[in-house]
């Protein structure tokens, strides 16, 4: 979720599921609920400050995708997408792991999103699927589309820059657990499970990264011999 400070404390959101389809969100300055089923919903807003409006509407449609997705094979990760060709680099891990760092240090390359990347295992090629939600880019400079995944990149900031394939035990559900999506309200192993799933159809790696471009020069490498 992103930061919603109430007298100094942390974003609270409460994710409720009333019946199969209908959820209902909660938080400082928002009340909302959506039916699947239906296709419908609404939020009131008590909070006319811009940023604490917008951040409100935003945690909404958050849940509501991901809820929307789940039904679909489909979930949202913590990753920042970069498009290498015609194919994208997950680089997946938990806030602060250097995904918007490392995305600034892609370019050229471009990024789909520097946060959060919608995941599609409904086709027989697994894809990533830009999201239409708050990123660092202004909604007339992003990036469109959906593209195949060429590998998922696990970030760790490190003193050195090194990467190597994932290990057995880093593809396995606990470890996966780091990179979701998971702060709302849905079924933690299912999306962990959804998430091992992608990690068994793209070669995944993890990269120890500081902050310089050296990613990008031990990266490609590693990527052509998986293809």
């Amino acid at each position: 979720m992103l930061p919603l400070d109430q007298d100094g404390g942390p974003t609270r959101v409460d994710v409720e599921r009333e019946t199969a389809t209908r959820w209902r969100v909660r938080s400082h300055w928002q009340d909302g609920s959506f039916d699947l089923k239906r296709g419908t919903g609404e939020v009131i807003l008590t909070e006319r400050t811009w940023d604490k409006f917008a951040m409100s509407v935003e945690n909404f449609l958050r849940v509501m995708l991901q809820a929307a997705a789940f039904a679909r094979e489909s979930f949202l990760l913590h990753a920042a997408p970069i498009i290498d060709g015609d194919r994208a680099v997950l680089l997946a891990g938990p806030s602060g792991a250097g995904k918007s760092t490392a995305a600034a240090y892609a370019l050229p390359r471009p990024a789909l999103s520097d946060d959060l990347a919608l995941i599609d295992l409904s086709r027989e090629e697994p894809r990533v699927i830009t999201v239409p939600l708050y990123q660092a880019d202004p909604p007339g400079q992003r990036l469109r589309g959906s593209f195949p995944i060429a590998a998922l990149v696990r970030l760790r900031q490190a003193p050195e820059d090194e990467v190597v394939p994932m290990s057995a035990a880093a593809r396995s559900p606990p470890r996966a657990r780091s990179s979701l999506a998971r702060d709302l309200g849905y079924d933690a192993e299912r999306l962990v499970t959804l998430t091992a799933g992608l990690a068994a159809h793209v070669p995944a790696f993890e990269a120890r990264v500081t902050k310089s471009a050296r990613l990008w020069e031990l990266l490609p490498p590693l990527l052509a011999a998986k293809r």
